[in-house]
């Protein structure tokens, strides 16, 4: 058999695995900008088993460029039902969310990203935070 018939379905494999698409991309500070929805709470029972379970909700946040961010929920009460609008401010560098009207200790609520999603970890005495995903 020629090398050629060899090589060209390696070749093809490859590519074909290198091409496979966005579902490992990663989000960073960078790409908060948008509207994102909460899909999934976590609230941990104090013994470190809890896990992110999904939930349907109409909570979304947007973060614009000025580092102002609206959220149809307020942050203060940890509700996940929609009401009156909420805003703040964040900081890319320090990974931080500022509500306005809420004492939260230190310099507010961080956050992070778990792959495509953005990862809200709300001050709670055990864990517990708040899985968004990108909306536009």
């Amino acid at each position: 058999m020629k090398k050629s018939h060899v090589l060209f379905p390696l070749l093809l494999i490859i590519l074909l695995v290198s091409c496979k698409g966005s579902d490992d991309e990663i989000y960073t500070s960078d790409d908060i900008i948008g509207a994102w929805q909460l899909r999934a709470v976590l609230a941990d029972p104090g013994d470190g088993s809890g896990e992110y379970e999904p939930v349907r909700s109409n909570k979304t946040i947007e973060f614009f460029e000025d580092g102002t961010f609206v959220s149809n929920v307020s942050f203060c009460g940890g509700s996940q039902e929609s009401g009156e609008g909420f805003s703040g401010t964040y900081d890319p560098e320090t990974g931080s969310i500022v509500p306005q009207g809420c004492a939260f200790p230190g310099s507010g609520i961080r956050y992070s990203f778990e792959g495509k999603n953005l990862i809200i970890h709300l001050p709670c005495i055990e864990p517990c935070g708040e899985k968004y995903k990108k909306i536009h």
